[in-house]
């Protein structure tokens, strides 16, 4: 019988993939959750935020309202919450979940969880065409506040 030398067993090992540590399910949920805080909990309190799609191309996006629904909803205005966007609870149930996920309590499978994201997405999308349609004024176009509009109307004015 022969035996293997020390190189090729050296090198079917360094054809293994390395298995890198993984950072605790807490870590990866604050790397996430603490800066996105500290961005808009400020802006949010001192009412300087605005949807960036909004602000630069006039267009709301299928979450605007949102973060009114959530303010809504934790001074107790539930009528409120709904008139600001009226899927509140599937978002609010999907960062649960998703906070669930994060810290391993629950294991969903690949495809489930593709499948509730396209899901979620669809319905996203279908209440912001109602939304339009209805004429809500939550989503309203101003394309004139836009910064694109701004942009085009000060470059137009240079070049006249």
């Amino acid at each position: 019988m022969r035996q293997r030398s020390s190189s090729s067993t050296a090198s079917m090992q360094s054809n293994k993939p390395k298995q890198e540590k993984k950072q605790p399910a807490f870590l990866q949920a604050a790397f996430i959750f603490v800066p996105l805080a500290l961005i808009f909990i400020p802006a949010w309190y001192f009412k300087l935020y605005r949807c960036p799609l909004e602000s630069i191309l006039g267009i709301p996006c299928p979450l605007c309202g949102i973060s009114r629904a959530f303010k809504a909803l934790l001074s107790g205005d539930i009528r409120a919450s709904f008139y600001y966007h009226p899927l509140w609870p599937l978002i609010l149930l999907s960062i649960i979940l998703y906070l669930l996920y994060a810290f391993q309590i629950i294991r969903p499978g690949r495809h489930i969880f593709n499948s509730a994201c396209i899901l979620l997405s669809a319905a996203l999308l279908v209440c912001f065409i109602l939304r339009h349609i209805s004429g809500s004024p939550i989503v309203r176009i101003h394309f004139e506040d836009s910064l694109l509009c701004r942009l085009f109307s000060l470059l137009s004015s240079l070049l006249q």
